[in-house]
């Protein structure tokens, strides 16, 4: 998973009306992910689905995170030149380089569904192109409290990461 990076960012808005812990589950990576909203931030956590407690998760490299929209409501984030190798696995950054791109672009959305219910969706693209490579929704629901391992989880960890899809792989040839 990635992490979205906002240490530089005044984002008061959306993390105030959601200040809380929020989770949701990645089936295809077998991943648990909580958010955990401060008024100032968000940390990610993350666990196998069958383990026991959460990491903290760190992402490997940074991004430039430009705020679209922050409201109560919505918040809208486009972060780009993200190193590839901090979302995909190490083959599809093989992929991703063979064919010109190191970076990739993340467009991301919160939305607030209801007083339990975070929307989230991201689409990911090869550099700063069109070209779509990855697609994520989820909706996260609000919880009591999590098991925290107090460990930190490296962002290389390769079971954290997501693979292209085989359409993304032939968007990639055609260019």
């Amino acid at each position: 998973m990635t992490t979205l990076q906002f240490q530089q960012q005044q984002l008061l808005l959306f993390f105030s009306a959601h200040v809380g812990k929020w989770k949701t589950t990645f089936t295809a990576q077998n991943l648990d992910q909580i958010l955990l909203f401060s008024t100032s931030n968000m940390l990610v956590y993350t666990k196998a689905t069958s383990g026991s407690c959460y990491n903290l998760f760190q992402s490997q490299g940074g991004g430039t995170a430009q705020v679209l929209e922050d409201s109560a409501q919505r918040l809208s984030v486009f972060t780009s030149n993200i190193p590839a190798s901090s979302v995909f696995s190490a083959s599809d950054v093989a992929i991703l380089n063979a064919n010109g791109y190191t970076t990739v672009s993340i467009s991301t959305v919160f939305l607030h569904t209801s007083s339990t219910v975070i929307s989230y969706g991201s689409v990911t693209y090869a550099g700063n192109s069109t070209i779509q490579l990855l697609t994520i929704s989820a909706n996260y629901n609000s919880i009591p409290s999590f098991v925290n391992c107090a460990g930190r989880m490296s962002g290389t960890n390769e079971t954290t990461k997501f693979v292209l899809t085989e359409k993304a792989k032939l968007l990639l040839k055609k260019n």
